[in-house]
């Protein structure tokens, strides 16, 4: 009688040994083992119960491990040492479960920016009802953004109560969000008359909301004046529309500096209305650079533009005539670049973009 073969092991190519039985020619059955790879079929089965004896876990008598083997073909690297970021981490969870608020929001905070929210929510949560005014506003903050706006509000309405700094701006920026004007104002309008610039840029926008653009160029020339590029860009498309250029452009290009990219789009196209030809593609052309949608629809235009004018020429000569086809058929480079521009555009959400394209 043949003897059984031994169980599976590991081999040191990551290959798997295992037991193989099969009849011989002559009728009586062999046993014996057999290499397999990951591209065998039986490959996970039988390396999941060689894993499961790795951790200890009991036989499994349909698919039997060599116990010598097993030991032999352990991995025998430690496990890799844990990051400092990994470190730290650990550490805070330790102070934290032991009732410490400050590691509570310490932890919150780092694994909000790992993106880490579920987890996040929960230590805000925790130093939130053990009474810290900041883990309030965090919370609000960070259940608002998850769409989750009736608790939120409840948030950060404690947070103003227990007297944290800047929670009433978030109440309002929210209240705004939602739509509730008279709500908003009532949480942006003392933030913005102790100085806070965001907040005096979104008063603007609660005024515009009211119809009431006088009022909101006020506060968005104070916002402005406080450094908001916000304001800078939407203040540069007021007084543009007034027609003070000089003004329009050194706003926006304020705006520009401050990280407003899509202000320019609109001093691309403030310089094309002025006939600076030049200028205008160069800020749209930059803002094409930086990512901004706007700049790329208003670039399309600008080079689909550019080659459309009535043609002149002799269309009985061969290269008039194929020049004009061209054109007409929006096979020249401007035109072409121009479709690219706006399905970039489209591909980014940006509404008019995907009309054109769909007129095209």
């Amino acid at each position: 009688m043949t003897e059984p073969a031994s169980g599976a092991r590991r081999l040191a190519d990551g290959r798997l040994l295992i037991p193989w039985q099969g009849k011989q020619p002559d009728g009586t059955i062999a046993n014996g083992m057999v290499e397999i790879g990951p591209e065998d079929e039986r490959f996970a089965e039988w390396s999941a119960s060689i894993a499961a004896r790795e951790r200890g876990g009991p036989p499994d008598d349909e698919h039997p491990v060599d116990p010598i083997g097993l030991q032999s073909f352990r991995d025998p690297r430690p496990d890799p040492a844990p990051t400092a970021h990994e470190r730290r981490l650990a550490t805070l969870r330790a102070i934290a479960e032991r009732g410490d608020v400050g590691a509570m929001e310490q932890l919150a905070h780092l694994l909000r920016d790992a993106n880490t929210l579920t987890e996040a929510e929960h230590w805000f949560r925790r130093a939130a009802e053990r009474g810290s005014a900041t883990a309030m506003a965090d919370l609000g903050l960070l259940l608002g953004t998850h769409g989750r706006v009736a608790e939120a509000v409840r948030w950060l309405t404690a947070a103003i109560a227990a007297g944290c700094a800047g929670a009433d701006l978030q109440l309002g920026l929210l209240q705004l969000e939602r739509g509730n004007i008279d709500e908003a104002e009532r949480w942006l309008r003392p933030a913005a008359e102790a100085g806070s610039p965001e907040a005096l840029c979104n008063m603007g926008v609660v005024a515009n909301r009211r119809g009431s653009n006088d009022e909101a160029e006020q506060w968005y020339e104070r916002a402005a004046d406080a450094g908001n590029p916000t304001a800078m860009r939407t203040l540069g498309l007021y007084v543009a529309r007034r027609g003070e250029f000089e003004r329009a452009v050194e706003l926006l290009t304020e705006a520009v500096r401050r990280g407003r990219t899509d202000a320019m789009a609109i001093l691309g196209s403030l310089h094309l209305d002025h006939d600076d030809t030049a200028t205008g593609e160069y800020w749209l052309r930059r803002g094409v650079a930086a990512d901004d949608p706007d700049s790329m629809f208003h670039l399309a235009l600008f080079l689909r533009e550019r080659e459309t004018y009535p043609f002149t020429g002799d269309l009985s000569e061969p290269g008039v005539l194929r020049a004009a086809a061209a054109i007409a058929t929006g096979r020249t480079p401007a035109q072409q670049e121009a479709r690219q521009l706006l399905e970039r555009a489209a591909a980014l959400g940006h509404p008019q973009s995907l009309s054109l394209l769909h007129d095209l």
